[in-house]
């Protein structure tokens, strides 16, 4: 399931994923205090080269652990092998759990996420695609197609993404859009409302 593979310099979406995803962890931080600081690291799952974590480390200034199927020798950060929907830390081990790129291709999209609630202290930070118009969908598919993908694919509306979420025994509790993902003139055409930045946290236990 390895998705994160970038040659060179990490691309404009990698940047504008990593400024998404740091924001919101200094902005959860920051509303915890400094007790539950930095220390615990975050973990990225099929993270691949581990560029676009270790620019979220950098900028979020919190170490990162990776989990990739193929781990790759030269990642970025330190790997361990394992897959999304098995991950080999124990109860809480991160303080968040990174899922960028992935759930769309996973077999079983709610037991990866209910693995990565289980890993992820304060929550799960989950970026993917989003339908909101007729016809996202084949334009969608397109990307994805061009990206390489081999993979067979889901595009989730906003219903969906929250009813997956509540089915994996989480709710979403930040959503936002992804932006400056791509120049123009591209941004025109795909940058328009089909990338989502949402947190998921475990439903708070009944009273």
């Amino acid at each position: 399931m390895t998705n994160h593979v970038v040659n060179g310099e990490p691309g404009r979406r990698a940047r504008a994923i990593a400024t998404s995803v740091s924001r919101i962890m200094r902005m959860r931080d920051a509303l915890r205090g400094p007790a539950d600081g930095a220390a615990q690291p975050f973990v990225d799952i099929a993270c691949g080269d581990g560029r676009l974590a270790a620019l979220v480390s950098v900028r979020a200034a919190r170490a990162a652990l990776g989990v990739d199927a193929a781990p790759m020798r030269r990642a970025a950060i330190p790997v361990v092998a394992g897959a999304g929907e098995r991950l080999p830390f124990p109860d809480g081990a991160a303080a968040y759990v990174l899922v960028a790129d992935v759930l769309r291709r996973a077999r079983d999209p709610e037991a990866l996420l209910r693995e990565a609630l289980r890993v992820g202290r304060h929550g799960v930070i989950l970026i993917d695609r989003l339908v909101r118009r007729r016809g996202d969908r084949l334009l969608l598919r397109a990307l994805d197609a061009a990206g390489g993908s081999g993979r067979a694919v889901r595009y989730w509306t906003e219903r969906q993404w929250w009813e997956l979420a509540d089915r994996a025994g989480a709710q979403v509790t930040h959503w936002e859009r992804l932006r400056d993902a791509y120049a123009a003139p591209a941004s025109w055409l795909i940058g328009r409302d089909l990338h989502v930045v949402m947190v998921l946290e475990p439903h708070p236990p009944l009273a």
